[in-house]
């Protein structure tokens, strides 16, 4: 029989191992607790707290629930953690709210691991109501990819791509009209990010696109030994290389690779610059960025509201290079957005895929904060 550790429960150590693994110190130290339940309470505190310090995946973030929860204005539920998972049965059960069944639990799961009293009271105190109207037909929690017919017939009745979706929850009235709700994390969070190659090939932009991913390659095999001999697993093996110690998802490989990067005067920067350079790369930024749509678009970021503009063809849309925003320090390369000549937004190139010789670079736009204005207040 192997071995079970009486703490935790597992097989393959023992108490003392894991009591080291926990807290890097010896077996002395389990004195310091009443017994084996309220140590291993401790661990599981201890590893819920290493995972939230974890960069979290975007698709089904626990302040969109909360959003949610805010519209329906249940009486029985006040902005804590306990009183809302009590309730969730009564949440899931209003008659107003539409969710997908597939990807529910992962709502709820994200705010029972992230989630807490102190978070939840400050992004759900800044929610006003002067921009919604809060007697509707229906809610609607999309996420990243809807699963609703009546939201995908608006998405094709605006003809909107992908990009160009703002919503995560949409809001159906009695009388038709339709409002989106496009919820952030934070103000620092991006307003989205976009292939730059994919702007290129919808621009017939081929010459860049392919001298794009040639420079991704060829950058890639000097970190990469018998590039060509691999397969995409062992590229990507090849690439990572070994994990950083005290690191959730840094990687020395990875890390070689972007600090090669740091120099905006590469080629692969230029060809960037290029493809931001033309008319109709700007256009397509531009729609993506705020839609012509025949709904109104609204976004919160747990600080503020704001309508999302529409931008039409009247619209002045102007993007710089900024260099001033440069560091050389990472592997980007920054520009500014003006609307009808001010300043509004800031928009970096970066590596996004994780690995430049499969993915495109992407351009991320968020907006200005105050720090920015004043480093760019001569502009």
């Amino acid at each position: 029989m192997p071995r079970r550790c009486s703490i935790c429960r597992k097989e393959g150590h023992d108490k003392r191992a894991c009591l080291k693994k926990s807290f890097g110190n010896t077996y002395s130290s389990l004195r310091n607790y009443v017994n084996h339940t309220t140590f291993y309470s401790h661990i599981k505190e201890k590893k819920a707290k290493k995972k939230q310090g974890r960069r979290q995946k975007a698709d089904c973030q626990y302040t969109e629930l909360l959003m949610c929860i805010w519209l329906l204005q249940i009486p029985e539920i006040t902005y804590n953690k306990e009183t809302i998972l009590n309730n969730k049965q009564k949440i899931l059960d209003h008659t107003k709210f539409k969710y997908n069944p597939a990807t529910i639990e992962e709502y709820f799961k994200h705010f029972e691991t992230n989630a807490t009293d102190k978070k939840i009271k400050k992004y759900m105190l800044n929610i006003k109501i002067d921009l919604i109207d809060l007697i509707f037909k229906y809610i609607y929690l999309t996420g990243k990819n809807c699963t609703f017919g009546v939201i995908t017939k608006l998405m094709k009745d605006n003809h909107l791509n992908s990009r160009q979706k703002k919503g995560d929850i949409y809001i159906e009235y009695d009388n038709g009209p339709f409002t989106s709700i496009s919820v952030k994390k934070d103000p620092k969070c991006p307003l989205g990010n976009y292939s730059t190659e994919k702007f290129a090939s919808e621009c017939y932009l081929k010459d860049t696109v392919n001298k794009i991913k040639q420079e991704r390659i060829s950058i890639s095999k000097e970190f990469i030994p018998n590039y060509d001999t691999l397969d995409v697993v062992q590229r990507k093996k090849k690439y990572k290389g070994e994990k950083i110690p005290g690191t959730h998802d840094k990687w020395k490989g990875r890390e070689k690779v972007n600090t090669s990067l740091y120099d905006s005067k590469l080629p692969i920067w230029k060809l960037q610059e290029q493809i931001i350079n033309n008319p109709e790369v700007q256009q397509k930024l531009k729609e993506s960025l705020a839609p012509n749509v025949t709904f109104t678009n609204i976004e919160y970021n747990g600080d503020s509201w704001r309508t999302i503009p529409c931008y039409t063809n009247d619209t002045d849309f102007k993007i710089e290079r900024c260099k001033l925003l440069d560091t050389n320090d990472s592997a980007k390369i920054w520009y500014i957005i003006s609307i009808d000549n001010k300043l509004t937004y800031k928009a970096d190139i970066r590596v996004k895929s994780g690995y430049l010789f499969s993915g495109s670079l992407q351009i991320v736009p968020t907006y200005l904060l105050e720090s920015d204005h004043l480093k760019l207040k001569h502009l």
